[in-house]
């Protein structure tokens, strides 16, 4: 069962370096897809890594894109699986071993995605035992059939960022594969911004305000072509999160609401002067 890895960089520094060698002895290949604005990057893994691959994008293609790329030259080079990893997770232990355990012992080629329990600072974990059957899952340290990816199709790359995870799950079970959550497999997962308010401490996400757009317009549509009532919540929430907690709710509300406009008109692609 062989098995790469595809991590997504973006602008990076030495802590994301530091995460990726947490998994790259549990991997056949480690595959660095750059969605960096320049190449400065490419020599930093020299004599950090043993086995890579570096892949410029020559600037910021979206997440979706190089997702494709690195799932492309996986399948191409031979690979069975792929774990695909953001650039802020990292491992304590091998979970490319507990996933290929559930892998050998439900024996179900049904399966697509098999995703880990999440540990950040402002969710609370959940805890469960065995596998199960979800609707969706965030993307980072997923571990994805190549063969099953491809019957079902890539990842949506209109989409750019955001949401494109949650889409390709949506897709995949209305094809009849299965996307399992995996109790015992946890990662360290650090998505975007933590604050907290300065009344009750409640902490959230905070993020630009291009990523609110991507966030509105990719939900939409969402919702609207599989009917999934959890996604509808979610763009509510989005909108509740600003106008509660965020600073500058006039610009956010603006891009909250182009995103809206844009996915009624059928806009997509990445955003111009980001």
């Amino acid at each position: 069962m062989k098995v790469s890895s595809v991590t997504i960089l973006y602008n990076f520094d030495q802590d994301v370096i530091n995460n990726i060698k947490t998994y790259d002895r549990y991997v056949d290949e480690v595959i660095l897809i750059d969605n960096s604005d320049n190449e400065k990057y490419a020599k930093k893994f020299e004599n950090v890594l043993s086995n890579y691959t570096y892949i410029s994008m020559n600037g910021n293609k979206g997440i979706a894109k190089a997702l494709n790329v690195g799932l492309e030259y996986s399948k191409k080079a031979g690979y069975e699986w792929v774990l695909t990893m953001d650039q802020d997770t990292y491992l304590d232990d091998d979970i490319v071993k507990k996933y290929k355990n559930i892998v050998t012992e439900l024996n179900d080629e049904k399966i697509i995605i098999l995703s880990p329990i999440y540990k950040f600072d402002r969710k609370k974990k959940i805890e469960f035992q065995g596998v199960r059957n979800v609707k969706y899952v965030m993307q980072s340290a997923n571990l994805v059939n190549i063969n099953n990816f491809y019957k079902v199709g890539i990842y949506k790359e209109d989409f750019f960022i955001d949401v494109v995870d949650y889409e390709y799950c949506l897709r995949a079970n209305k094809n009849g594969y299965r996307v399992l959550s995996c109790g015992q497999v946890e990662v360290n997962h650090n998505p975007g911004i933590t604050r907290v308010t300065k009344i009750f401490n409640i902490k959230y996400g905070y993020c630009s305000k291009y990523r609110i757009y991507y966030q509105a317009r990719n939900l939409l549509w969402t919702f609207k072509n599989y009917k999934n009532f959890s996604i509808l919540l979610i763009l509510i929430y989005k909108l509740f999160k600003v106008l509660a907690f965020f600073d500058n709710k006039k610009e956010f509300l603006k891009f909250y609401f182009k995103g809206i406009k844009d996915c009624q008109e059928d806009k997509f692609g990445g955003l111009e002067n980001e």
